[in-house]
This record gives structure tokens, sequence and C-alpha cells, in this order.
């Protein structure tokens, strides 16, 4: 589950797994067991 934080500019990534993972602008979203190839920078799920 990704959980976005607009005003902070970050997304919380909980995995099945127990796994948390914070992620601010500067990191990538990646969940290749999910989507194969999929790699998005945090920074585009928000407005510039």
């Amino acid at each position: 589950m990704w959980i976005v934080y607009p005003e902070q500019r970050e997304v919380n990534v909980l995995e099945a797994s127990g796994a948390d993972r914070l992620l601010r602008d500067g990191d990538l979203i990646e969940a290749p067991e999910l989507l194969p190839g999929f790699s998005v920078p945090v920074s585009e799920f928000f407005d510039e």
C-alpha cells in the first residue's frame, strides 16, 4: 500500500512482508515484484 502525504511531499510504502519505507523527493518508487520495470521519482506525484 502507498500512502501519499502531499503537504510533506512524502510517500509511505507498506509492504505485505511488514516492511515500512518512507520515501521523499529524490527517492524512487519501485515495486518490482508487483510492477516489473515500474520506477517513478517521488517528485512526480506532486505539482511543482
